[in-house]
């Protein structure tokens, strides 16, 4: 604490203060582990052990984001060092159970402080899949399987963990029961567990109404629940000229020209999805595309939209920021539009900081009323009449540090004659299944197969919907290529990429690392830590 009443404890230097010390606490207790390490070795240890971490430390860390990257960076090498550190943090306040402010805090409030080690269990991934038909949401009479990952976020093994599981719609029942064992967990690893979900016949239009409880005798806070919300009995049907954002299969495109970030469909509630980029903390160009849209020979177009950002700034510069664009000939090339924007640009970007598009004029700072939406409407005219037009919203960010970024909801557009976009509508009837060995993949996807880190070669697993030309890279930190797992046409169905060592696409060595499949327009990106 600053002073007697506390006041001034959240100004960035103190908040680095309380850090450092907490790196201090590591340091000195490898090197009171005297009977294990020379002082030479400890000093070796913690410096690798500090620059991995930061390797692995996400963009605009929290406290507890810098002190996991640590943590996870003693648990890949030595578990005695891992424990050391845990009592480490727990000795400042940041052991198991402690609650970091909100990464964009300015005045640290709602942190709690633990000085305790022990168990703890976090779900960190839950996704539902249906066999039924192919809109993917569980129509009534369908059992459809919610997929949930648990990781370890303790300090200590857990070895009687449960997953309880409830709903509070009466039509949604769990055939194997709503109690399941997790397999033991020690720190930082996980387990995965796979529950049966039924929606009865007659079910009506709604939610799932689902919260999930994990539990175990020996984490310090007992249990913690989560709450798990889709549609059922549900239908995505087109809507005309509105995009919602709530439908499960999209019609826009993410596109990435700089960066390892991109834009995504982000839940904010059970009914409220919006497209979202996070103002990125390097350089990015990054941009969310709509699906050609038709413009009628005759009349204006105009479309409306609600947005809510935050950028990076200071009193002197606008560093990061946004802009609208269109383009007539699928992207060749591409025309500014903020100008028929109201409200418009609210600055110019600054130029000399390594920004993609510095000096031009763009949505910096905070919109109107942030964080709350601020409606804009564009208006361009008969400028566009009879021609097919596409749509960006174009995130650029410099090579510093980054903000919570730029979130769309509610387009809705005037004048165009095709039916691009979705809606979600209530299901007329009562599931049934597609035929038997239809294994066809509905969504284009992505991800790191196996354990992570990897050691010694790492496999990619990617789906395709339909037949496309596919590029798998990885890139370093800097964005240098440095191998090509995939380049060519491959068919709708399963593929797996694989970085192997020693073999044809190059021998991974310890780093971390970024693999960005591109399929068509669209682009997915995946992070890769590889350990010795």
């Amino acid at each position: 604490r600053y002073g007697a009443d506390g006041a001034n404890n959240a100004e960035v230097h103190n908040t680095g203060e309380v850090w450092c010390t907490m790196l201090w606490e590591c340091y000195a207790a490898l090197l009171r582990d005297s009977g294990r390490l020379t002082f030479a070795q400890a000093q070796e240890r913690m410096r690798d052990y500090l620059v991995t971490s930061y390797k692995l430390t996400p963009n605009a860390p929290t406290l507890l984001d810098a002190r996991d990257a640590l943590l996870a960076a003693a648990a890949a090498n030595d578990p005695a060092d891992l424990a050391l550190f845990w009592a480490a943090f727990a000795r400042r306040g940041a052991g198991v159970g402690a609650i970091s402010p909100d990464r964009f805090s300015s005045d640290n409030v709602g942190v709690v402080e633990s000085y305790a080690v022990g168990g703890d269990l976090s779900l960190v991934a839950s996704s539902l899949s249906v066999a039924c038909d192919a809109e993917g949401y569980i129509d009534a009479g369908e059992t459809g399987t919610l997929a949930l990952t648990v990781r370890n976020v303790g300090a200590q093994s857990l070895s009687n963990s449960t997953v309880t599981i409830s709903s509070t719609n009466p039509g949604v029942q769990f055939p194997n029961g709503t109690v399941y064992n997790l397999a033991n967990t020690s720190s930082f690893t996980e387990t995965s567990l796979n529950i049966p979900v039924h929606v009865n016949t007659g079910t009506a239009f709604g939610t799932l109404g689902i919260t999930m409880t994990v539990a175990d005798p020996g984490m310090l806070t007992g249990s913690h629940s989560y709450p798990y919300e889709a549609y059922i009995q549900a239908n995505e049907l087109a809507s005309g000229t509105a995009e919602t954002v709530e439908a499960v299969s999209e019609t826009w495109s993410f596109l990435n020209l700089v960066g390892s970030d991109t834009w995504s469909r982000r839940l904010y509630s059970a009914t409220d999805h919006r497209f979202w980029v996070i103002d990125a903390g390097s350089t990015a160009d990054l941009s969310l595309v709509s699906p050609p849209l038709q413009i009628a020979p005759t009349g204006a177009f105009r479309f409306t939209f609600q947005h809510s950002f935050s950028f990076e700034k200071d009193a002197s510069a606008n560093y990061d920021g946004g802009v609208l664009e269109i383009t007539t000939n699928n992207g060749a090339s591409w025309t500014d539009i903020g100008s028929s924007a109201t409200p418009g640009y609210g600055g110019t970007l600054f130029v000399g900081s390594l920004n993609p598009l510095g000096g031009r004029s763009a949505y910096v700072g905070n919109n109107a009323g942030y964080p709350a939406l601020q409606s804009v409407t564009v208006d361009l005219g008969a400028a566009y009449a009879g021609q097919t037009v596409k749509l960006r919203f174009r995130h650029a960010a410099d090579a510093g540090v980054g903000g919570p970024g730029w979130s769309i909801a509610g387009l809705t557009f005037e004048n165009v004659t095709n039916q691009p976009f979705l809606n979600i509508v209530p299901q007329v009837d009562d599931c049934v299944a597609l035929a038997v060995g239809d294994d066809t993949p509905r969504d284009l996807a992505f991800a790191l197969s196996g354990p992570h880190p990897v050691r010694g070669s790492a496999d990619f697993r990617f789906a395709l919907p339909i037949r496309s030309h596919v590029s798998i890279t990885l890139h370093d930190l800097s964005g240098r290529r440095v191998a090509t797992l995939a380049d060519g046409n491959y068919d709708a169905g399963r593929h797996t990429a694989t970085w192997r060592s020693g073999g044809l696409a190059g021998s991974p060595a310890a780093g971390v690392y970024f693999a960005r499949m591109i399929a068509g327009e669209k682009s997915i990106t995946q992070r890769v830590v590889v350990v010795r």
